[in-house]
């Protein structure tokens, strides 16, 4: 992991890093930039000028979207960054925890981060212990959760119906998908100083 990270946030040693080849050996190959560098020079030339943009970062993948955010902030670009982080006092950002992975003496989670953004931990319990070796997988499993919840959370057929029945009823929370919020209301939600805990439907994958 460290490795990997590496690669995301620097060039790493004499500008080398270890890649795969198609035909999947392992090369080395000097004189290279970083991923997120190589990430900030596509999203420029691929993204930059799209109408609605919403960045979503799974693991590693989410330290791809940081590196690139901060290049976008190190650019004061405010045509090429997203919605979701139009500016320091604007900005957007959600975070979804699923699992246990990042619970353990060699982690290098980000505890402090959590009280900086909309912080989600939701409860895959329909993914069964299994109390033995194979828990290791069911914890991989818990892991990937998070991103197949965060895509399901946009709208479906029967999130305006709920939506609805929520206001009637006088609640303040929107039953709508964590993906689904607007950014006025994931920037509100990350001034509280509360989280948010799945407490139902942990028995589907769909929370």
């Amino acid at each position: 992991v460290a490795t990997a990270e590496q690669k995301i946030w620097s060039s790493g040693p004499a500008q080398v890093q270890r890649r795969l080849t198609s035909d999947g050996t392992q090369q080395e190959v000097r004189d290279v930039g970083s991923m997120g560098e190589a990430f900030f020079e596509m999203y420029q030339q691929h993204v930059a000028g799209a109408s609605r943009i919403h960045l979503v970062g799974h693991s590693l993948g989410s330290q791809m979207v940081a590196r690139l955010l901060e290049h976008l902030l190190e650019e004061k670009n405010q045509h090429m960054l997203p919605q979701r982080v139009k500016a320091e006092a604007g900005a957007a950002i959600e975070q979804v925890v699923s699992s246990a992975v990042l619970k353990n003496p060699l982690s290098d989670s980000n505890d402090e981060l959590r009280f900086h953004t909309a912080y989600y931990v939701l409860s895959p319990d329909f993914i069964k212990l299994a109390f033995g070796p194979r828990d290791v997988q069911v914890l991989t499993d818990r892991h990937s959760y998070a991103r197949y919840a965060y895509f399901g959370s946009f709208s479906g057929p029967d999130c305006g119906s709920k939506a609805k029945a929520a206001s009637e009823a006088g609640k303040q929370e929107r039953i709508v998908g964590m993906a689904d919020r607007t950014d006025a209301e994931v920037r509100q939600m990350m001034t509280s100083e509360r989280h948010w805990v799945q407490v139902d439907g942990c028995d589907s994958w769909d929370p």
